[in-house]
């Protein structure tokens, strides 16, 4: 999905693929950043906005960067499969609705 909304490229690096963040990516998690006014009320209806979740998949790409780097291949196996059942389930909180 990071990949998709360019937010990060992967590359292969031996039997690795490695992600990094674009300067999309770098600019999104800036914005994700930044704090917001407290004035400001809360829009739909308390739900996480955009940013907060661009910047929670930021965090994630960065720590399965890490693994991609410095992790063991069985370690690499067992962040494939988290990220995989992950993916399911953002998937079938969509498929509540």
């Amino acid at each position: 999905m990071l990949v998709d909304e360019q937010l990060v490229e992967g590359a292969q690096v031996g039997e690795r693929k490695v992600y990094t963040l674009t300067e999309a990516g770098r600019r999104a998690a800036a914005e994700a950043t930044v704090t917001e006014h407290p004035q400001e009320k809360p829009r739909d209806h308390g739900r996480p906005s955009a940013i907060a979740l661009t910047k929670s998949g930021v965090s994630l790409a960065q720590a399965l960067a890490q693994v991609a780097q410095t992790g063991t291949p069985h370690q690499s196996e067992r962040a494939i499969s988290i990220v995989d059942d992950a993916r399911r389930k953002l998937y079938a909180i969509l498929a509540e609705d």
